[in-house]
């Protein structure tokens, strides 16, 4: 925790394998769909909090709220998360103790998306949301970026924030690159489409901000894409996008999280008729 920021950050230093798998190896570029000039989940969706990410570092776990509740938002479903269960996950996960600013340091993106996928964030309801899969995109690749976003929705964006970026934020301003003395620390965003002037529009501190390609491609130090079912069954197909491989490179992984169970859920891509669990009609 930072007390001279406004506005706590909360995303630990960038490794460069702390997700093993890359966005692109899956994909089939002839194959996949041009997303339009304006897309996204900002476009409809509005149901976003803050989750005390202003006093707390606990960006990771605040936008996986808001990107869970914006998937569901995608096919009709509602589900909403509550300040508690957000920093239950957040101590679950790192060992943070509230009221303990010491214990307040932050979250790995890959721990994160491990824990995403095998315990699940919790709700409102005391009910726990899994990712099915995770996997990384190139750093400050803007067209893995925009194809992610444009395929399966909010996604995770890990930025290595210039120190004038809470007051443009304060202002309504897009983050832009400019001058700055320092950098403040690394934060977690979820992106969420792209808008009419080619800004990139983001979910962070508890509502949308823009922020331009140029301050993506020289911030960005990691970023993640999450596979839910719970979107991707009813809403998107994801053309060229090769499941099938995912999961035997899943499945090779046999002593690593317990990858070996993933075809199991996969399954349920190719079978639209089996439930959904956690879902309510919106």
């Amino acid at each position: 925790m930072n007390e001279d920021l406004k506005y706590q950050l909360g995303k630990t230093e960038a490794r460069p394998d702390a997700i093993l798998f890359s966005f692109a190896s899956y994909f089939s570029k002839p194959n996949l769909p041009t997303p339009p000039k304006v897309f996204g989940v900002w476009q409809h969706f509005w149901n976003i909090k803050n989750f005390q990410n202003d006093k707390i570092g606990n960006c990771v776990w605040a936008q996986a709220a808001n990107e869970t509740a914006s998937w569901y938002h995608d096919v009709g479903k509602w589900v909403e998360f509550m300040d508690e269960g957000v920093i239950s996950d957040y101590s679950a996960a790192t060992g943070y103790v509230l009221g303990n600013k010491d214990t307040d340091k932050g979250t790995d993106m890959g721990k994160a998306s491990e824990y995403r996928r095998k315990t699940g964030i919790i709700d409102r309801y005391g009910r726990r949301h899994k990712i099915d899969a995770y996997v990384k995109l190139r750093v400050r690749n803007f067209d893995d970026l925009v194809i992610a976003m444009y395929l399966f929705g909010a996604i995770g964006i890990g930025l290595l924030m210039p120190d004038y970026t809470q007051t443009d934020f304060d202002k309504k301003i897009p983050w832009d690159v400019k001058k700055h003395k320092k950098i403040i620390g690394g934060h977690y965003v979820s992106g969420c489409g792209i808008d009419e002037n080619g800004d990139i529009i983001i979910i962070t501190w508890g509502r949308y901000q823009r922020m331009t390609r140029k301050f993506f491609e020289k911030f960005n130090d990691e970023s993640a894409c999450y596979f839910s079912i719970e979107r991707t069954i009813n809403r998107t197909s994801p053309e060229g996008f090769h499941a099938e491989k995912l999961i035997e490179d899943l499945k090779s992984l046999k002593s690593f999280g317990g990858y070996s169970h993933f075809g199991l859920e996969f399954d349920r891509l190719a079978r639209p008729e089996l439930p959904l669990d956690n879902t309510q009609e919106a």
